[in-house]
């Protein structure tokens, strides 16, 4: 046999071998990817019965933690940029929670170090409450401006998942 059809041989054996390795890499893949979303869709749609009926078994997530009750809650944890203050709790249920804060959002101009705040007082709700980790989690934060002011960009209401990525993130907090 001549030296290039060793080659050439040589390199059709390597090319099976790596494109085998990447097929059983993508079946793996693909069964890992599958149990994650049959967990996750366990995790967003509980059953009802696991929901707890006692109002302070209820929890939300400032961050990646899990609380009760916060006083605060950061919606941009990175930089701490958008975040509601100084919350004061009127009710606190499984199913939701009502309160009034203070919204206070960096302008970040001329940059986010030396950006200026904007605050306005706000009513807070926390609802779509799932089975997650063995607590009921509050995972939807509605803000909505309670004495006329705006918003960024005009804005006067704001929804936001705040157990989101601590949930994807499978934090144990």
């Amino acid at each position: 046999m001549s030296k290039s059809r060793v080659a050439i041989t040589a390199g059709a054996v390597f090319l099976s071998a790596a494109l085998a390795v990447m097929l059983v890499n993508i079946q793996q893949t693909d069964q890992s990817l599958e149990s994650t979303s049959k967990e996750a869709l366990s995790t967003v749609n509980p059953l009802s019965s696991q929901i707890a009926k006692q109002p302070d078994q209820a929890w939300t997530y400032n961050c990646e933690f899990a609380e009760q009750r916060p006083k605060t809650i950061l919606l941009t944890c990175a930089d701490g940029g958008w975040l509601v203050t100084e919350i004061r709790w009127n009710s606190w249920t499984t199913n939701s929670a009502s309160g009034v804060g203070v919204y206070s959002e960096n302008q970040c101009d001329p940059d986010c170090a030396s950006g200026v705040r904007i605050e306005s007082k706000v009513k807070v709700t926390l609802s779509n409450p799932i089975f997650h980790k063995g607590r009921n989690i509050l995972q939807t934060l509605d803000i909505k401006v309670e004495d006329g002011s705006q918003l960024r960009g005009g804005r006067t209401s704001l929804s936001w998942n705040i157990a989101e990525f601590a949930i994807r993130m499978k934090w144990d907090n």
